[in-house]
C-alpha cells in the first residue's frame, strides 16, 4: 500500500482499464476495428504501473513516461501498420487517458495534483510515440522513393543497354552483307571484317561487364592474388588506352615514381579497373583534353590519380557516381557510348583487394579527378614472364547444342592446328568419345535433355577415358565451382571464349600428354588459391 489512494486503485484496476479500452478503440479507431492484437499487453500493464508509481512517489510525470521507453516502441509498431495514421495513433492514447480518469474519478475524487499528473504522462507519452512515428514513416518514405528511383534507374539502363548493343550489331549486320556480296572489293571486304571484328570485341567487352557485375553482386567473382608492380600494370593500361586518348586528340601525362610499388592483386582485374578509369576519363573530355595520371606512395598505400579537365561531376552526383544504375547526364544524345556501370565495377574489384576509390569535382565543366587506394606490398621480388607455348595436334571435343557456335568453335580450333570432333548433345557427346578418347572436351552446360553436369558425371564414371582427359565446362552465366568439380570437371570458361586463354590451355594440355600427372588445364574448380569469401560473407 502506498500513500496515493489514487495509485493503489490504479493499479488494481489496470485489467479492467485494459479491456475498456480496447472495447473503445476498435469502435472509435477505424485502423483497429479489425485487428486482432491492440493492446499491446506487454507494454500498456507496465505503462500505468509506472504511472501508478509516479502518483505515489509524486515524481516528475514527464522524465517518467521519457525514460520508459514503451511508447517509442509504440510508436515503431503504429507506424509500420499500414492502416494507422498519426491521428489514430494518437486516438487511442487520449482514449487510454480518458478511460483511466473515468475508473478513477467517481471512486476517488481525484485532487487537482493527480489528475494533472495524468495529463502530463499521457502528454508526453503522446509526444514521445508521435515522434517515432513520424521518424519511422520518414524513413520509409525515403525508402519507398529510393526504390522508385532505382526502379526509374533500372528502366532506362535496360532501354540504354538495348541501344548500345543495336549500334554493332548493326555494323556487323552490315558488314555481313558487304562480305556477301561477291561484287565487293578485297579492300571492302578486309574492312568490313576489320569492322565485324571490332564490333563483336566491343560486344563483348559490355556483356563481360555485366557478367561481372552479376558475379560480383553474387559474391561469386574470383581473385587470383599475386605480387603486381603497380606502375607496370598503370603503363600498360596508359598503352592500351592510347588509341582512344589520340582518337579524341587528347594529351596525357603519366608520372611513375623512382621506386617500384607492388601490390597483392588479381593482374587482370586489376588492369580492367585502370582500363575503365582511363576510358572514363578519355569518354567525358571534351576533344583536345588533358588527362593527367600520377602514381605514388603514401606511407602503406599505393596510390593511382587519374584527373582531368573535361566536363566533371555535378555536385549531387558525387556521392552516387560509383553506385550502379547511377550516372550523370552527360551527354544526352549518349554519343559517347557505354552502359555507365563501369565505375560500379571498378569500386567493387578494388574493394575485393583490400583498398578503396574516390571520386572528386570542382563541379560541372571542372574535371575530375579519381583516386585508387590499394595496399602496397614491402618488397617483391621479380617473376619471369611466363612463356607461351604454341599447341599443337591436341583431340578436342567441342559438345554445343547451338550449331553455329560449335561450327565457328571448330574452325576456330582447327585453324590453330587442333584436331576436332562436334557433337550437339551429351549422347552424340558419349557416342564420340566411344570411339577415340579426346585431350580434351569443351562442354556446353546448358545442353537440352542431359545437361553438361550429368554428361561431364557419366563420362567421368564410365572409365571410357583416362583420367587425364580434361573436361572444360563451357557456360554464358556465374558456374558455381563446387557444382562443377563434382561433376568431374577440371576448370571453366565463361562464353564468348577468349581464344587467347584457350590457347594457353590447349597449349598446356599438349605439353602434358606425356606426364601421368599433368598440370591444371585452368582454374581448377574450387582452388584454394583463390581469394574468395564465401557467399554472404561480403
Amino acid at each position: 500500500m502506498s500513500d496515493s489512494p489514487a495509485a493503489d486503485r490504479l493499479v488494481e484496476l489496470i485489467p479492467a482499464i485494459m479491456e475498456r479500452w480496447d472495447e473503445r478503440v476498435r469502435a472509435e479507431v477505424s485502423a483497429a476495428a479489425d485487428s486482432d492484437e491492440i493492446i499491446l499487453r506487454d507494454s500498456l500493464a507496465p505503462m500505468l504501473q509506472v504511472m501508478a508509481k509516479v502518483l505515489a512517489e509524486q515524481t516528475d510525470p514527464r522524465t517518467a513516461a521519457r525514460d520508459l521507453g514503451l511508447m517509442t516502441v509504440h510508436g515503431k509498431e503504429r507506424a509500420s501498420q499500414v492502416a494507422y495514421s498519426m491521428g489514430a495513433m494518437i486516438l487511442e492514447c487520449h482514449i487510454l487517458q480518458e478511460t483511466v480518469l473515468e475508473f478513477l474519478e467517481p471512486e476517488q475524487h481525484l485532487e487537482t495534483r493527480d489528475r494533472g499528473v495524468i495529463i502530463q504522462y499521457f502528454n508526453e507519452l503522446v509526444r514521445v510515440a508521435a515522434g517515432e512515428f513520424s521518424g519511422v514513416q520518414q524513413t520509409l518514405q525515403n525508402y519507398a522513393h529510393g526504390l522508385v528511383k532505382v526502379d526509374r534507374a533500372k528502366d532506362e539502363f535496360l532501354a540504354m543497354l538495348g541501344h548500345e548493343l543495336r549500334n554493332p550489331l548493326g555494323a556487323i549486320s552490315t558488314a555481313l552483307f558487304v562480305l556477301r556480296e561477291g561484287s565487293a572489293s578485297r579492300a571492302a571486304q578486309d574492312g568490313a571484317l576489320a569492322v565485324a571484328t571490332r564490333q563483336a570485341l566491343h560486344m563483348k567487352r559490355m556483356l563481360d561487364d555485366l557478367l561481372d557485375l552479376a558475379r560480383i553482386n553474387e559474391g561469386t567473382i574470383s581473385l587470383q592474388l599475386s605480387p603486381v608492380d603497380l606502375g607496370t600494370e598503370v603503363q600498360l593500361a596508359v598503352d592500351a588506352a592510347q588509341t582512344t586518348f589520340d582518337l579524341r586528340k587528347h594529351t596525357v601525362s603519366l608520372s611513375l615514381p623512382q621506386e617500384r610499388i607492388s601490390v597483392m592483386a588479381d593482374q587482370v582485374r586489376l588492369g580492367q579497373c585502370l582500363a575503365n578509369l582511363f576510358a572514363n576519363a578519355a569518354k567525358y573530355t571534351n576533344v583536345g583534353g588533358r588527362i593527367e595520371v600520377f602514381l605514388e606512395r603514401e606511407g602503406e598505400i599505393g596510390v593511382v590519380r587519374v584527373r582531368d579537365n573535361g566536363i566533371g561531376i555535378p555536385a549531387h552526383l558525387l556521392a552516387s557516381i560509383f553506385d550502379v544504375f547511377q550516372q550523370a547526364p552527360r551527354t544526352l544524345d549518349r554519343a559517347e557510348g557505354g552502359m555507365g556501370i563501369g565505375l560500379t565495377i571498378v569500386r567493387r574489384l578494388i574493394e575485393r583487394h583490400g583498398g578503396w576509390v574516390e571520386a572528386t569535382s570542382q563541379g560541372t565543366g571542372k574535371g575530375s579527378e579519381f583516386v585508387v587506394r590499394l595496399p602496397a606490398l614491402e618488397a617483391v621480388p621479380d617473376a619471369a614472364a611466363p612463356q607461351l607455348t604454341r599447341a599443337g595436334g591436341v583431340r578436342v571435343l567441342v559438345v554445343e547444342d547451338s550449331v553455329d557456335a560449335a561450327e565457328m568453335m571448330a574452325s576456330a580450333l582447327e585453324l590453330l592446328g587442333h584436331h576436332v570432333v562436334v557433337a550437339h548433345d551429351g549422347p552424340a557427346a558419349l557416342a564420340a568419345v566411344v570411339l577415340g578418347c579426346p585431350d580434351i572436351a569443351l562442354v556446353d552446360i546448358g545442353l537440352p535433355g542431359m545437361n553438361g553436369y550429368d554428361l561431364a558425371a557419366q563420362l567421368r564414371a564410365s572409365g571410357w577415358c583416362p583420367s587425364s582427359m580434361k573436361l572444360m565446362a563451357v557456360t554464358g552465366y556465374a558456374a558455381d565451382p563446387q557444382a562443377l568439380a563434382a561433376a568431374g570437371f577440371d576448370g571453366h570458361m565463361i562464353k564468348p571464349l577468349d581464344f587467347q586463354k584457350l590457347e594457353e590451355a590447349l597449349a598446356r594440355r599438349s605439353g602434358d600428354r606425356s606426364s601421368p600427372a599433368g598440370t591444371a588445364l585452368m582454374e581448377p574448380p574450387g582452388s584454394p588459391s583463390v581469394a574468395d569469401p564465401p557467399p554472404g560473407d561480403e
